[in-house]
């Protein structure tokens, strides 16, 4: 059985390729819900502002759940604000994991192949890299606006 000349098994695998392409439109894919993040450090030197968030579901269940949950590391993300040196605010994705004994969270550049940097939980001066974010003060974790209990 042909159609105007064209085998059988050729209009049959162009009807069943269209019936594919055709549900596959058909069918909605939930897309991913983006996440949202938090403040959780704000670090400041005389050339530059760094800002850390975490992941929210992290952020609002208190401390002690906030560093279970970062236990393993977990996708935050480290913004630079150099607008005083014309050079924008860049957002990159770090790494966000708990500091041994839950002393603070380390935050770990892996864009850039930069050494973890470690934040007190109580803040303290920090150093991200060595051109615009060195021996920054950070304020304590979650003392920025965003604080959980």
């Amino acid at each position: 059985m042909a159609c105007r000349g064209i085998p059988a098994g050729t209009v049959l695998k162009t009807l069943f390729l269209n019936a594919v392409i055709l549900c596959s439109l058909c069918v909605q894919l939930s897309a991913a819900e983006p996440e949202s993040y938090c403040l959780i450090a704000t670090c400041k030197n005389e050339d530059a502002v760094a800002e850390i968030y975490a992941p929210q579901r992290a952020c609002y269940a208190g401390t002690d759940a906030f560093f279970e949950s970062i236990r393993t590391s977990q996708r935050g993300y480290y913004a630079l604000d150099l607008n005083a040196a014309g050079k924008g605010k860049p957002l990159e994705p770090v790494n966000l994991k708990a500091a041994a004994g839950n002393k603070g969270v380390q935050v770990d550049q892996f864009t850039r192949g930069l050494p973890a940097a470690t934040i007190p939980a109580e803040g303290g001066t920090v150093s991200f890299d060595n051109r615009f974010a060195q021996n920054m003060v950070c304020t304590p974790l979650f003392k920025t606006g965003t604080v959980p209990d």
